[in-house]
């Protein structure tokens, strides 16, 4: 995951958040502090991990998300808000009534929740059973339950690791660092391994003691064990006991090549006595059959005369065949007109067949056009039912209209008592407010009076006149209190109670105003219900207005499926209409048919007596039933024929066969014969060539003698056997193999022995 790429989720993170912080605020109810931190887990699914379609809710192949802590619904929310699969601003009616966003998920209300969830632990079982069902349907898609919340906060630190593991899915690195480490433990193995085989190799090094590196290798072998033989030194010892065996090989390399030389002559000349025997062979057998060849010719010879003395009997054969070809044309022109009448005859029936067919269509049109009649006029008075049921509709709308009317004006009726209930509670609270405030001014201003006269009699003295009543006499003068009042106290207060009085007279203009508009809707109310006959009880109006718009509704209901049925009436007059014309015509058109087919069905049977009139009366003029029988004879005669012509030349066939065999073994025997004296002539010559003894090369006689003086050397073979193999006696009289000059080669003296 890049840089940008986790940027862009803790953006989104946030917004999540935003929106719990939003959600709950509106509800002022909710678990934001379990949402708030499953933010990121949102977050993440949603904005990366899950396959999911906001313009597409219910896609089959989605991933499904089950949050089985159901109470951090606002998270859920906020991430499905955000993700387009409802507005942002729905986040407002959280736990609000009539809001499709409650305090646990429902997958009945809100677009995106895949599962109604609230107890814990509910979501690990449907989760599982979501996957099972997408396993057995086939489907690429994944089932989240949110369990591993909880697991992630009781977890250890091992097992948060297996758990982000899992649900970021970094596997992958796991089992690539578990890959690295099998690796590394490999190759320390394979390092022992080499190690041991190093110095199991040093002492299974083999070497002759006649070899120059013999005591190297004996010092490498006493060697201690434990210590590491160093590999240049063994691969440097390795090479040069390679190149003395190298050198020791192409020493035997070139004894064997020799020897093979040796082995290749006689093989040559085995073969030659092979060829030779196998052509003798052939010879033999060719000259056998050669002789069962005459025998064979001989008796073919006789076979091919026989055949040869029915020939008088094919002539008579074929002039026969020819008589009875020249009235098979007749027999042929019979058949033609055997057919012809077939076809009438097949013609007739299916005639007879149609106008059977066409009278049955003609009769079924003219039942499909009375029925037609008879619903026509059961719709005769179709266009004036509608018309009626459309008044009715229009009747029924009006009323509901007016039972609207009045429900909207006792509503607002309802409304205005309730907002005259206010003002009057809001008059009597400035009422109470004034009279507390006028209490209150009237004790302030009376301090301040007392206060001013306990000021002018502080100043008081007997004798002199009162400043007020002018008594000079003062037996009670008033006493100055300790509580002492300011003018501008007493301003202040007097201020209250006027704003106070002036509350209480707008609170009774606004009373006075809700009662106004409260009679003046009753009146209206009254007034309608009058207009209309309409009594309404005093106890609950609204429901019982609402009661009877209900029944408007069913009445309207019940019309609207009669002017249905009535327009289908009217549709299905125009219908019948139409298809009473076009089963007219079509009658017609079939009463016409039915004619022309009965006058073809008249003219048919007609020709159809001429033609077997005359069919029977050609046949009486001929001796056979039918052309078959009349190509029987000829048939069988030609067979016969046939037969005569193919035994003929099937014997000179046989014949000329059996002749050219004979010649081509003769031919081949005397070939034979030549290479048989072509090959002992070779082979003399070879010996005479060959003869050990400058003085006796030339002449025969001493060739011959050679040859009887001659010995035998055995030879142990492959397998075990013993090859015998004649040599020459060389002049020196030793015994051994010749080479042409008395030699014994030097690979013969260990393998061969006399």
């Amino acid at each position: 995951m890049t840089t940008s790429e986790k940027k862009q989720l803790a953006a989104a993170a946030c917004k999540v958040r935003m929106g719990v912080i939003k959600g709950t605020h509106a509800a002022k109810a909710g678990h934001p502090g379990g949402s708030l931190s499953a933010a990121d887990l949102f977050a993440y699914l949603y904005f990366r991990e899950l396959r999911v379609d906001p313009a597409n809710p219910h896609w089959e192949d989605r991933d499904r998300f089950v949050l089985s802590k159901g109470h951090t619904a606002p998270g859920l929310y906020a991430a499905l808000a955000l993700r387009g699969f409802f507005p942002e601003e729905d986040l407002l009616t959280l736990r609000h009534i009539g809001s499709h966003l409650q305090g646990h998920p429902n997958m009945n209300l809100t677009p995106g929740v895949d599962m109604s969830t609230g107890s814990l632990g509910q979501g690990i079982s449907a989760a599982a059973g979501m996957a099972l069902a997408a396993k057995y349907q086939g489907r690429q898609c994944r089932c989240m339950p949110c369990w591993v919340m909880v697991r992630f906060r009781r977890a250890s630190t091992q097992e948060r690791s297996a758990i982000f593991r899992e649900l970021f899915d970094t596997g992958f690195y796991k089992r690539f660092q578990d890959q690295v480490k099998e690796r590394a433990a490999s190759l320390r193995k394979s390092y022992e391994e080499i190690q041991r085989s190093m110095r199991q190799y040093a002492d299974g090094i083999l070497c002759d003691e006649n070899s120059v590196c013999y005591d190297e290798v004996r010092r490498i072998r006493e060697q201690k064990k434990n210590v590491l033989v160093s590999a240049g030194e063994i691969l440097e010892l390795l090479e040069r006991i390679i190149q003395e065996d190298e050198e020791h090989y192409r020493d035997t390399r070139k004894e064997l090549e020799a020897c093979s030389q040796r082995t290749e002559h006689w093989n040559r000349e085995l073969g030659r006595v092979s060829e030779q025997r196998r052509t003798r062979e052939r010879l033999e057998q060719v000259r056998q059959e050669l002789e069962r060849d005459k025998e064979q010719m001989e008796q073919l010879r006789q076979q091919l005369e026989q055949a040869q003395e029915k020939h008088p009997e094919l002539e008579r054969l074929e002039k026969e065949t020819a008589a009875e070809s020249q009235r098979l044309e007749e027999y042929r022109q019979l058949g033609a007109q055997e057919q012809h009448l077939k076809r009438l005859r097949l013609e007739q029936e299916h005639l007879e067949q149609e106008v059977q067919t066409g009278k049955q269509r003609l009769e079924a049109l003219q039942q499909r056009q009375e029925k037609l009649r008879e619903e026509a006029e059961t719709l005769q008075n179709a266009e004036l039912r509608l018309e009626q049921v459309r008044v009715q509709k229009q009747q029924i709308r009006n009323d509901y209209n007016e039972w609207n009317q009045i429900l909207r004006l006792c509503r607002e009726e309802s409304r205005g008592r309730t907002v005259l209930e206010e003002a009057q509670e809001n008059y009597k609270a400035a009422l109470a407010e004034y009279q507390r405030k006028n209490v209150s001014f009237t004790l302030i201003y009376q301090t301040y009076l007392d206060a001013q006269a306990g000021l002018l009699a502080r100043d008081l003295k007997d004798g002199t006149p009162c400043p007020v009543c002018g008594s000079c006499s003062h037996p009670a003068p008033a006493q100055l209190g300790d509580d002492t009042v300011t003018r501008e106290q007493v301003e202040q207060a007097r201020a209250e109670m006027e704003q106070a009085s002036k509350t209480v007279s707008d609170r009774s203009g606004d009373a006075r105003g809700a009662g106004e508009r409260l009679q003046e809707l009753q009146k209206n109310i009254r007034q309608q219900c009058e207009e209309k006959g309409i009594s309404l009880p005093e106890k609950d109006p609204e429901e019982y207005l609402e009661q009877q718009m209900e029944r408007q509704k069913e009445q309207a209901a019940a019309v609207q499926k009669k002017e249905l049925e009535a327009q289908q009436q009217v549709k299905r007059k125009g219908l019948l209409a139409q298809e009473l014309e076009e089963t007219a015509k079509n009658r017609e058109q079939e009463s016409r048919d039915l004619q022309e087919k009965e006058k073809s069905l008249g003219a048919c049977s007609a020709e159809r007596k001429t033609r077997q009139d005359q069919w029977e009366q050609a046949k009486e003029r001929l001796p056979y039933q039918d052309l078959a029988q009349a190509e029987a004879y000829p048939e069988r005669e030609r067979r016969k024929k046939k037969l005569l012509s193919q035994e003929i030349q099937q014997a000179q066939k046989q014949y000329d066969e059996c002749q050219r065999g004979k010649e081509q073994k003769e031919h081949l025997a005397r070939e034979l014969a030549e290479q048989l004296n072509r090959t002992k002539r070779h082979r003399k010559l070879q010996r005479w060539e060959k003869c050990p003894g400058s003085r006796h090369r030339n002449r025969k006689t001493s060739w011959r003698k050679c040859w009887r003086n001659s010995i035998r050397y055995r030879r142990p073979g492959p397998s075990g056997r013993t090859t015998v193999i004649p040599v020459f006696r060389t002049t020196a009289g030793s015994g051994r193999p010749c080479s042409g000059k008395g030699k014994l080669p030097e690979v013969w003296n260990r393998n061969w022995r006399p």
